[in-house]
């Protein structure tokens, strides 16, 4: 009975720290508003909901901290996209379906955000 334990324990393990040798994902760091050099948001018609603008982008940076986030969704959804170019030419790719979230791709797995009021 006990080697079975131990294989669900050793099994266990294995998924929540992943195979060995290889490093675990990190959240990437959002940039400072400082390295900051231009926010662009990708023209949209004017009906649909506009959740950032660049300026209020800027912002809301320092205040995102990353979330898993799981939310129902009914119908149809439209999101507000766009890009932030960092002064060291790093481009990253945003988009957002609410006023208080944001999805960010930095060339990993994209990283959901939300502000922490």
């Amino acid at each position: 009975m006990t080697k079975p334990l131990f294989l669900c324990a050793l099994v266990a393990a294995f998924l929540l720290a992943g195979p060995p040798g290889l490093p675990r994902a990190k959240t990437p760091a959002l940039p400072s508003p400082d390295e900051v050099f231009a926010i662009a948001i990708k023209p949209q018609a004017r009906q649909l909901p506009e959740h950032f603008t660049p300026e209020s982008l800027l912002q809301a940076l320092p205040r995102l901290k990353p979330a898993y986030v799981m939310e129902a969704i009914g119908g149809k959804i439209w999101s507000q996209s766009g890009v932030i170019v960092l002064e060291s030419r790093e481009v990253l790719f945003w988009r957002s379906y609410k006023d208080e979230l944001l999805l960010i791709e930095t060339g990993g797995a994209p990283v959901i955000y939300v502000i922490d009021r």
